[in-house]
C-alpha cells in the first residue's frame, strides 16, 4: 500500500486548485447538501479533500465505507480510514486545508503555503495550552 507524503499531498491540492480555479469557494449550501461539507456527492468527488483524494487515487464512495456521503468527521475519517495511508504531516495539511474550506476559504487561499503553517502552529499552540 502506497503511503502518501505532505509533499504529494500538497502537489495533488495544486492540482485540484488549478482545475477549479483558485477564487472557488465550496458551497456546502449547493446542490441538497444541506449546509453539510461532503468528501463526495452525487457520484463524484465533492469537497476539496474528496478531490485531493480521488487524485491520488482514492475511490472515496468505496474506501471511505460510505463516510463520503455524510457529513464529515476529520478525526473518525482520517483516524479509520486515512492513518495508514498517510504521514502525520499529510493528514495534517489535509485537515487544515479543510478547516479553512470549512471556514468558506477559497481554495486558492486553503493551499497557500502561510496559511497552513500558521493554522497548523496556532492549533499546535492550542493544545499545548490547554
Amino acid at each position: 500500500m502506497t503511503v502518501f507524503s505532505a509533499q504529494r499531498v500538497y502537489e495533488a491540492m495544486k492540482q485540484v486548485v488549478q482545475e477549479a480555479g483558485p477564487d472557488f469557494v465550496y458551497d456546502k449550501n449547493a446542490c441538497g447538501r444541506d449546509g453539510s461539507c461532503r468528501y463526495y456527492w452525487r457520484d463524484q468527488p465533492d469537497c476539496l479533500i474528496g478531490k485531493v483524494l480521488a487524485k491520488l487515487g482514492i475511490d472515496v464512495k468505496t474506501e471511505l465505507e460510505g463516510v463520503g456521503q455524510r457529513p464529515y468527521d476529520w478525526r473518525r475519517t482520517s483516524r479509520q480510514y486515512l492513518a495508514e495511508r498517510f504521514t502525520d504531516n499529510a493528514l495534517a495539511i489535509m485537515q487544515t486545508a479543510q478547516l479553512l474550506q470549512d471556514k468558506g476559504t477559497s481554495w486558492g487561499n486553503c493551499i497557500e503555503i502561510e496559511n497552513l503553517t500558521s493554522h497548523m502552529i496556532q492549533k499546535n499552540v492550542d493544545q499545548i495550552i490547554d
